[in-house]
């Protein structure tokens, strides 16, 4: 693929549920940026700086923008993301998955899902208390 044709922008449907868990469905998604990521970023913190449980949907084989590790990483991210769950039935976006979290251990419990239910199990233990 040529670089001229990865789009900067990919904004996936993000749902602020009623649980206190925010969904961000990135589908069957080709290119993930860290403009994306910083733009998802934007509008969580807009809607709540409350930390709220992150469940992110995704399949295919996503090319990702290396910067991408830096922003989840950073505290900006991490001070409103006490959990992820990510649900993918796609065993390529679970190999890295396994390597990010092999090599780069987030500072928040991360974990793998291929059932939407069960994810949001593990999260609702994340959700603050009112």
């Amino acid at each position: 693929m040529n670089p001229s044709e990865i789009p900067k922008l990919h904004i996936p449907e993000i749902i602020f549920r009623e649980d206190g868990i925010v969904c961000v469905d990135h589908g069957y998604a080709r290119t993930l940026t860290s403009e994306g990521v910083l733009e998802v970023l934007r509008i969580r913190r807009e809607f709540s700086l409350k930390p709220m449980p992150l469940m992110i949907k995704m399949d295919g084989r996503p090319i990702l923008d290396p910067k991408i590790i830096s922003i989840v990483k950073s505290a900006e991210y991490c001070e409103v993301t006490p959990a992820v769950a990510y649900v993918t039935s796609s065993w390529y976006v679970r190999q890295l998955l396994d390597t990010y979290m092999t090599i780069q251990t987030p500072s928040y419990p991360l974990f793998v899902f291929e059932q939407e239910e069960e994810a949001l199990a593990w999260l609702s233990r994340f959700v603050p208390a009112k």
